[in-house]
């Protein structure tokens, strides 16, 4: 499943009733054994942990799209996946660009990086590096890795963006 889906069941959630903490709201979750948030192991349908629920939980409080007591911006009801992912999309350009890591300057970094002699990857690690965002590693990496930052699925001045999924620093020569 993707993060939109995953964020949208969360804020769906909670939209339904009051929680006192992430926790609660993402132990909620995760009783309810959500699709959202399956994967297969060995064979066997298995459930993300209410700890891995409450990164989803916490981002949507960052994007302002949560409030401090887990209440939803706006009455859940109506809300619709691809309505949920346009705001996510436009929350996440916000944010992003509030935090010092706009398209532009991610653009920019990634042309850097391939410019270097020896080159190095656009990994999101090396970016967080060097772009020095305003907040943690966590909240930069889920938010450039977001669909809505790599797509343009609705319309929004949003594309592809070569970087690289690892963690890795490798260096390499062109030649």
């Amino acid at each position: 499943m993707s993060a939109d889906s995953k964020l949208y069941r969360v804020f769906v959630e909670a939209g339904k009733a009051k929680f006192a903490s992430q926790r609660a709201l993402a132990t909620h979750i995760f009783a309810q054994e959500r699709d959202e948030f399956s994967y297969t192991r060995n064979g066997r349908k298995e459930y993300s942990n209410w700890q891995s629920i409450v990164g989803y939980v916490s981002l949507l409080v960052r994007l302002g799209m949560l409030d401090d007591n887990l209440q939803t911006f706006v009455p859940v009801k109506g809300v619709t996946l691809r309505g949920f992912a346009r705001t996510l999309a436009e929350k996440a350009v916000e944010f992003a660009d509030s935090h010092g890591f706009g398209l532009k300057q991610i653009d920019q970094k990634i042309l850097d990086h391939m410019a270097r002699r020896p080159a190095v990857l656009p990994t999101p690690f090396n970016l967080y590096d060097s772009l020095g965002p305003k907040c943690n590693y966590r909240s930069f990496y889920r938010i450039i890795r977001l669909r809505c930052l790599e797509e343009d699925p609705y319309g929004l001045q949003i594309r592809n963006r070569p970087i690289v999924a690892s963690r890795a620093t490798i260096e390499f020569s062109g030649g």
